[in-house]
């Protein structure tokens, strides 16, 4: 009987390890998954303003040639 209320008593310390362990890496990936959350909106701003920032370069480029075209 001893030996069960050791074994009973590990258990229950090992379960309550184990639960603070998981509720950490719930916490974790919580906290990681806003953060990728945030770093996607971030990265398709990015690419949205990149593309605009392509056509204004294309734009000035072919402005540009025509200028040189008609001064050549």
């Amino acid at each position: 009987m001893n030996r069960y209320r050791q074994y009973q008593n590990t258990t229950e310390v090992r379960l309550g390890e184990l639960q603070s362990e998981l509720k950490l890496r719930i916490f974790e990936f919580d906290r990681l998954q806003l953060l990728y959350e945030e770093n996607l909106k971030s990265l398709k701003t990015i690419q949205i303003e990149s593309e605009k920032l392509q056509k204004k370069n294309e734009v000035c480029y072919l402005f540009k040639n025509s200028f040189q075209n008609i001064f050549l």
